[in-house]
């Protein structure tokens, strides 16, 4: 082994220049605006961190982050002047094999790794970092609600973040959301994944200039044109998902239309929370809303309207009027 390989042995001491980590930020994102600050390539730093592979990456903290055991987060601690649990509470943690000596690895993002962006510009200056960094996005969404502000993804290294004041109804449905996560802890995991699903299938649907829905989506992307398609759909996908939080039965209705909430209950409900300008569009044979109600059987789409009161639902629906007692 050569003396390199061997300098996590030597003693350790804070470094000169004290690096404030970002929440959520990755560890060799933390140990390059580290090494930077104080000067100090960042594999001299990782050689006193631990054993490695002998090989480093320091400019694609985009592709690459580094896995640590426990005596090398130890270490980590030690140059970075901050106790082991404050920085583990702030910083992206991932474990690797435990037992001595100190030892990191490498993780490769791969195109399933969607949830890394780069931090607010407003919370950067905050924390006065001024060389690049990439966080892990502090909710299911990009957005630092904080200064609302939709966040860059990580896979494009010179996007940078934008408001979203221009579209303030984004801004709000977030805070809703957030108050929605503390009320309907059992059930906004699904009704959220739900409501994602059927807004992406929305989107690549061809439904034409006819659809209200998507039409708001073209225009608030006219408005916000650097901004993800999630973040752009957000409103109403946090509308379906307020829904199906509220009426966990409606997720049922693709499959067990018969025995529960039938498709007619759904499309009324949705178009409520939707505030559809237009609710008979929904019942259109080519609405996305519909097809996800029908499910996978997709049987003629005006067979369940046999019962009440779907009859009465239908033609509520059908006067572009939304009803008001289901």
């Amino acid at each position: 082994m050569t003396a390199r390989r061997q300098d996590w042995k030597s003693d350790l001491r804070r470094l000169p220049v004290q690096v404030r980590p970002l929440p959520g930020e990755l560890v060799f994102s933390y140990m390059h605006r580290l090494g930077r600050a104080n000067r100090t390539g960042t594999g001299l730093l990782l050689d006193h961190l631990g054993e490695g592979t002998g090989w480093t990456i320091s400019r694609q903290i985009h592709t690459y982050d580094l896995e640590l055991n426990e005596h090398a987060f130890f270490r980590l601690s030690l140059l970075s002047g901050y106790y082991e649990d404050p920085l583990r509470r702030v910083l992206h943690v991932r474990r690797t094999r435990k037992g001595w000596p100190p030892a990191y690895t490498w993780h490769r993002f791969t195109s399933r790794d969607n949830d890394l962006v780069r931090p607010c510009s407003h919370c950067a200056a905050r924390y006065n970092v001024q060389t690049l960094a990439m966080t892990k996005r502090p909710s299911v969404l990009p957005i630092c609600l904080r200064h609302g502000r939709a966040l860059a993804p990580h896979t494009e290294p010179r996007a940078v973040d934008q408001s979203l004041h221009p579209a303030p109804e984004i801004l709000t449905a977030w805070r809703r959301f957030t108050i929605l996560r503390r009320r309907r802890r059992n059930t906004v995991t699904t009704a959220f994944t739900t409501a994602s699903e059927i807004t992406n299938d929305w989107a690549r649907a061809k439904t034409g200039s006819a659809d209200h829905i998507a039409q708001r989506w073209r225009d608030r992307a006219a408005l916000l044109p650097d901004v993800t398609g999630d973040v752009i759909r957000s409103p109403e996908t946090i509308a379906l998902t307020t829904l199906f939080a509220r009426h966990p039965g409606l997720l049922r209705v693709p499959q067990l239309p018969s025995r529960g909430p039938t498709p007619m209950i759904f499309l009324a409900h949705a178009a409520r929370y939707l505030d559809h300008p237009e609710p008979r569009r929904l019942l259109d044979q080519g609405s996305p809303l519909l097809h996800w109600a029908q499910g996978s059987e997709l049987p003629a789409w005006w067979l369940p309207n046999t019962r009440e009161p779907d009859r009465s639902i239908y033609t509520a629906l059908r006067n572009n009027t939304i009803p008001t007692v289901l």
